[in-house]
């Protein structure tokens, strides 16, 4: 028997993950939907609220894209390709 990250990898390399996410979002995402609204609803998210304040984690925000209110990086602030910000560059 397969771990379980050993039978994402082979879910991914088979193709088998894609075919679903492709067939997910030709649904409308309604699994998708269901479970990121079960996850509205879990105590842990009223907790995270309770302790944290605002809005629901991640509302309205996009792959790969800042959270909402989230601060601007001030230019070369923790920038890779400058170094700044780095623990070896001192700043």
């Amino acid at each position: 028997m397969a771990s379980y990250p050993q039978s994402v990898l082979d879910e991914i390399r088979s193709g088998a993950f894609a075919r679903e996410w492709r067939a997910e979002h030709a649904s409308g995402e309604r699994r998708l939907g269901a479970l990121t609204e079960a996850a509205r609803r879990h105590p842990i998210e009223a907790a995270r609220r309770r302790a944290l304040g605002g809005a629901p984690a991640r509302e309205g925000s996009q792959v790969g894209g800042p959270s909402p209110g989230a601060a601007e990086p001030r230019p070369g602030a923790g920038d890779p390709s400058t170094g700044a910000g780095s623990p070896s560059s001192g700043g």
